[in-house]
């Protein structure tokens, strides 16, 4: 529904605004290059930006010329690691029902710069799964409590104007097909799968 380069451009835009230190995260390092790191590089070409910035494959990091603004696509491989960044002003955690309730707390612990003009802020970017997953609670999906300094933003691929006929098709599909899937990918919805066996079944006498 288009959140991911959403985020992406609010980030590359705050970067241009003055210097951050801005983490681009994935549950594991091996995951960044076809994800965080390849949607930094689309954000900053779609602001046509790309002679301002500088781009280190080895390990996939970015500078931006203008502020000195890093961006660093990390992986949670070595939990340690990221212990080591100081002064971070923005996480974001992409595919978060990956993460752990252990791995939250590291990341939520590591901003805490005082040092910006602008807000800190974590952004944590997934798909509902399982009502099971630690995020169903944590962001008070269960209870419908929202916890303080949090914004929960939901969009469907309804909210989106751009999206081919096929793929709207694709969806109508997979309404009938496989309704759990359709619940959880299109309407963005938490289902409860720990007790599902069968769920496209039709009872009659």
């Amino acid at each position: 529904s288009g959140k991911t380069r959403f985020v992406f451009d609010k980030l590359v835009l705050k970067g241009l605004m003055e210097k951050r230190t801005i983490l681009l995260m994935r549950k594991t390092t091996a995951n960044c290059k076809y994800s965080v790191w390849k949607e930094l590089k689309e954000a900053v070409e779609r602001f046509g930006l790309n002679k301002y910035f500088t781009f280190y494959e080895s390990d996939y990091s970015a500078v931006c010329n203008l502020t000195g603004t890093i961006f660093r696509c990390q992986g949670l491989d070595n939990a340690e690691k990221i212990k080591g960044f100081s002064e971070i002003s923005d996480v974001l955690l992409e595919e978060a029902t990956e993460f752990t309730p252990e791995d939250f707390d590291l990341i939520d612990g590591t901003v805490r710069s005082v040092k910006y003009k602008l807000p800190l802020q974590l952004y944590y970017l997934f798909n509902p799964v399982s009502k099971a997953n630690h995020v169903y609670k944590r962001f008070g999906f269960d209870t419908g409590l929202v916890p303080s300094n949090t914004f929960i933003l939901k969009t469907t691929y309804l909210d989106n104007p751009y999206l081919s006929q096929d793929y709207i098709e694709r969806m109508e599909t997979m309404r009938q097909t496989n309704p759990t899937r359709w619940t959880i990918e299109a309407l963005g919805n938490f289902v409860s799968l720990d007790k599902l066996i069968f769920h496209n079944y039709v009872v009659e006498e």
